[in-house]
């Protein structure tokens, strides 16, 4: 582990940003799912949760990494999506390349 540097991000920051490119919140008893609905509303297949005990802490590496795959990206991509270089529409053309 010397050397490599941890990536965080806090939940709420993710949850924010989740919401502006296109996933809906659904809250179960544990956790919050995150849906992704294509611009005509259409939903998909890239879904991610998160446990409400999460509001204020960092998410780690390790669930970022998780979080990612569940949506179809890398970690470098899901940290872009979260981060907003990535935008909506450019999420929505690489999953459905993805599907095809």
């Amino acid at each position: 582990m010397l050397g490599e540097i941890m990536v965080t991000r806090k939940a709420k920051k993710i949850e924010k940003n989740l919401l502006k490119k296109g996933f809906k919140k659904r809250d179960g008893k544990k956790h919050s799912l995150y849906v992704f609905h294509y611009s005509d509303g259409t939903k998909t297949g890239m879904k991610t949760i998160m446990s409400h005990k999460t509001p204020g802490r960092d998410i780690g590496d390790t669930l970022l990494s998780s979080m990612a795959k569940q949506v179809g990206l890398t970690l470098e991509q899901f940290l872009n999506l979260v981060d907003c270089p990535l935008s909506r529409d450019a999420y929505e053309t690489l999953i459905r390349g993805k599907m095809k």
